[in-house]
């Protein structure tokens, strides 16, 4: 569960040099990139800090405590006139807390918090589809709708996801250092990507052959060689 914490002391002091970023740096950027806040469900933190903020900057590194944190930085009205806000994000495992706030340098109180994050919302919800915001049925062939994690490579820092809307449509991503778009489009089962072809269930996606059998793989040692190439998924948090 994702919950907000008491303020901790000034945002601005709290992160160590870039110096410690990297893979792991930006694999916590990501998790609160695509996390989301029980304040406001279906929406991603990365989708509120765009509708919300004229210029969002994202920064990901290491307190002086050792905890992982990150930063999401931009302009926005407040009392008629622009001010520059940064929000910080306390990254724990795949989950993450919303710790504090700055508003033009000067940290704020929780009030505030909660009332920044309600605008965020307000303005995501405000440019998603109506389809969306009215939660529509969703399609009968749909095996889920929402957004998935899976990983077929194995080993950390690496993962693929897979977000399917209501209306069918469908993006299949691949992560590591950085995203990158494997496909977009309706949704189709089998599903094909510019890397391979997937039959997606509720809770397993499985991994097909060019004639839409599914693979064979000896995953670990002493596994049956007829073992189906499979992966479970995970709700994207």
């Amino acid at each position: 569960m994702i919950k907000k914490l008491a303020l901790a002391a000034s945002v601005s002091l709290l992160m160590v040099p870039a110096a410690q970023a990297g893979l792991l740096s930006k694999w916590d950027e990501l998790t609160v990139k695509e996390g989301v806040l029980d304040s406001c469900p279906g929406v991603t933190l990365e989708q509120q800090a765009d509708s919300f903020f004229k210029d969002p900057d994202w920064s990901a590194g290491t307190a002086t405590d050792g905890r992982k944190l990150v930063n999401v930085s931009g302009t926005f009205t407040y009392m008629e006139r622009p001010v520059r806000g940064m929000l910080q994000m306390w990254v724990q495992g795949e989950e993450f807390s919303v710790e504090a706030l700055e508003i033009n340098g000067q940290l704020q109180p929780e009030i505030m918090i909660d009332a920044l994050l309600d605008k965020m919302c307000e303005a995501a919800q405000s440019q998603q589809p109506k389809e969306v915001k009215g939660n529509a049925q969703a399609r009968a062939d749909l095996p889920f709708v929402g957004k998935r994690r899976f990983n077929f490579s194995g080993g950390s820092g690496t993962a693929e996801f897979i977000t399917i809307q209501s209306n069918g449509h469908t993006v299949v991503e691949s992560c590591g250092s950085e995203c990158s778009i494997d496909f977009e489009g309706p949704f189709t089962n089998p599903l094909k990507t510019q890397y391979g072809i997937y039959r997606v269930e509720a809770k397993r996606i499985f991994e097909l052959d060019e004639k839409g059998r599914s693979k064979t793989c000896q995953k670990e040692l002493g596994e049956p060689r007829d073992t189906r190439c499979s992966v479970e998924l995970y709700v994207a948090q």
